[in-house]
């Protein structure tokens, strides 16, 4: 909730002229990103502990979850930057038990 104030914040408040989309972009590149590193198999195992990979899953769900709290429509909507199917996918795939407070998220 903090993180979704302090964007608030900054995106409104302090930046006005900022456009809100360029904000939303940059919440669907990194979830996107974050998910196509995982999807992966080349990137994914480069990573040396499975540690960095929760790492990543978590960085996508809060990108998700900032970007649906500012996006007018939200991450959900049909037409959203965001492939939310292959991501919920890819967390309901993944065989961390950890993985289901991410999905609870």
């Amino acid at each position: 909730m903090v993180a979704y104030v302090t964007v608030i914040d900054v995106v409104s408040l302090q930046n006005p002229a900022l456009p809100l989309e360029h904000t939303t972009d940059i919440f669907s590149t990194m979830a996107n990103l974050c998910r196509c590193m995982i999807e992966d198999p080349e990137i994914n195992q480069k990573f040396e502990k499975p540690t960095t990979v929760m790492f990543v899953l978590r960085v996508m769900v809060g990108a998700i979850i900032l970007y649906d709290h500012v996006h007018p429509a939200g991450a959900f909507y049909r037409k959203s930057n965001i492939d939310i199917k292959s991501s919920i996918k890819l967390l309901k795939d993944h065989p961390s038990s950890s993985v289901e407070t991410l999905l609870n998220a």
